[in-house]
């Protein structure tokens, strides 16, 4: 049984549409009373449960993403200064973004090349107190901020506890 045009369009924008189903075409012949064949087609979707719940989980990430980022425009908007805003940013970050801890450091042009924290949000209440981060290329200027600063890329660091860029 030949597939029509139509339907092969469809298939062709299900396919595009997501990759990890699994289509398959279940073609069934009854006998009719009159001794006629009705043909039957049916389209049976399987999904691969480790690539749904892949996929659930990035579609999940992105909406989070997305929903943290829409929060973040609105509290710019929203913003009657400076201080309000970084810390409403960062509130957002934990709040929407499920970071366990956020803060924002402006980068000082001082002979230490200090790293001055102006919000923060979550756990760790006090530490940027006395980690005393600086972006020069030292003990303390090595960890994600410092090498942010001095490169002007994003420098992520997926475990803190086990990543020795992170220590002291």
């Amino acid at each position: 049984m030949a597939v029509s045009s139509s339907e092969q369009e469809a298939l062709s924008s299900l396919a595009s549409f997501t990759e990890h189903l699994i289509i398959i075409t279940l073609v069934a012949f009854l006998f009719g009373v009159w001794g006629s064949f009705l043909v039957i087609k049916a389209w049976f979707i399987l999904k691969d449960d480790a690539k749904t719940k892949q996929t659930n989980r990035e579609l999940r990430d992105l909406t989070r993403a997305l929903r943290t980022l829409s929060e973040c425009n609105q509290a710019l908007v929203r913003a009657p200064e400076e201080a309000a805003l970084l810390a409403d940013i960062c509130r957002i970050l934990v709040e929407h973004g499920g970071y366990r801890m956020a803060w924002i450091g402006f980068a000082l042009q001082d002979d230490a090349k200090t790293v001055q924290p102006m919000a923060q949000a979550g756990c760790a209440q006090g530490y940027l107190e006395t980690a005393q981060i600086t972006w020069a290329d030292t003990e303390r200027g090595r960890g994600p901020t410092g090498i942010a600063i001095r490169t002007g890329q994003p420098a992520v660091m997926n475990n803190i506890q086990t990543d020795p860029a992170f220590a002291p």
